[in-house]
């Protein structure tokens, strides 16, 4: 069984709960990036705010606080990343938020990163199939 561990982004970038709007949009454009976690200055989880709830924020100078997400997909780092994958996509859930045993914050996993390994998988089965070809070609001649 795969992990959300062997595929998150390890400590991802965060915003904490006075930062602004604006300034939260900011930063994820400097980083491109298109989710943040939320967390207090104990680095506690609060929530995450995407660039989807920056859009429709009509007070640029409001807090993160007032439209991030609070009810957030949490998963441990031994969670089987198959049953994540699927989750998300039965839900519609763009981020996941991993942490460890301790209950900390250790990485995000989102749709681009679900994306990107299923092209990942989709080219190395081309190269399966292409040299499966290539071996049939060789014995055959």
């Amino acid at each position: 069984m795969k992990t959300i561990k062997s595929e998150m982004v390890d400590f991802p970038f965060v915003v904490e709960p006075e930062m602004t709007v604006a300034e939260a949009q900011t930063f994820m454009t400097q980083q491109d990036l298109r989710h943040l976690p939320v967390v207090d200055s104990k680095n506690k989880l609060l929530g995450v705010i995407s660039e989807r709830d920056i859009l429709k924020s009509k007070l640029p100078n409001e807090s993160v606080t007032s439209v991030m997400i609070k009810d957030v997909f949490v998963v441990s780092e031994s969670e089987d990343l198959a049953k994540v994958i699927q989750k998300m996509a039965d839900e519609k859930i763009g981020s996941v938020l991993v942490v460890n045993s301790a209950n900390e914050l250790t990485g995000i996993f989102t749709t681009i990163n679900a994306l990107n390994l299923l092209s990942k998988f989709l080219n190395e089965d081309k190269s399966v199939k292409k040299s499966k070809i290539s071996l049939l070609d060789i014995i055959n001649s």
